[in-house]
């Protein structure tokens, strides 16, 4: 309950640290490593980069700064938190390359590491998505035309499947050619909801999430709510134009 110093990585604000938010306030000195734009830079001592492709890769800076070699069990953790916040390296441009060509020459197995996070699910993850995806909506018209397009998971989908296969969602979702928006509303077990977003390329979509509460990146953000699903939508819809 009581430390002298907390560092939180990857962690935009105090709620997204969930239960252990009651940590900050038994800690001395708190430091923010992070690389997400809205960050609300809660710490005492506050490091965050957006233009990192990861914060994993604010944390290499940090080890070759201090001198601390890059072995083989580091670069196994580095790599997995660069594959997943860079999707499978689609955006972040040069820079994640080089780092993962540096990661990899340590002897890790890089198909391994994105195969058990990305490409790995129980079969109930097969049912849900049917009924998820079989429901989703095309609002054509909305982001000025760009389009939207949204699903929405209830608790009665979710079972007893794991948190990593409900965001996987929004990563099929955002697929839909006629869309330039993704949005994957997920309920959690209190009634509330948890809104992932996804843009291609033309929608700051961390912007809109911040004007609902919530931030992340400019093609990657999320934000939450307790209202209705249908409210949610119709405020999406609102707030992207």
């Amino acid at each position: 309950e009581s430390v002298d110093v907390l560092v939180t990585v990857d962690v935009g604000s105090e709620g997204r640290l969930g239960e252990l938010a009651s940590r900050l306030a038994g800690a001395n000195r708190t430091i923010v490593l992070d690389h997400h734009r809205s960050n609300s830079e809660f710490g005492s001592i506050n490091v965050v980069d957006e233009t990192a492709a990861s914060t994993t890769a604010l944390i290499a800076r940090f080890f070759d700064a201090w001198g601390v070699a890059i072995d083989r069990d580091i670069a196994h953790c580095l790599y997995a938190g660069l594959v997943t916040d860079t999707g499978s390296f689609r955006w972040g441009g040069p820079l994640p390359h080089v780092l993962a060509a540096r990661l990899l020459a340590t002897g890790i197995d890089g198909d391994a590491i994105a195969r058990k996070l990305l490409d790995t699910h129980p079969f109930g993850w097969l049912p849900m998505l049917a009924s998820v995806l079989g429901s989703a909506v095309l609002v054509p018209e909305a982001a000025d035309g760009r389009g939207l397009v949204y699903a929405v998971i209830r608790r009665s989908d979710i079972g007893d499947l794991r948190s990593e296969e409900i965001e996987s969602v929004v990563d099929i979702v955002r697929t839909t050619s006629e869309a330039e928006v993704a949005a994957v509303l997920k309920e959690s077990v209190s009634g509330s909801w948890s809104i992932s977003l996804r843009a291609k390329s033309a929608i700051d979509v961390s912007a809109v999430a911040e004007s609902l509460g919530g931030g992340g990146h400019r093609l990657s953000a999320g934000y939450t709510s307790t209202t209705s699903s249908d409210e949610i939508v119709a405020a999406l819809v609102a707030a992207l134009g």
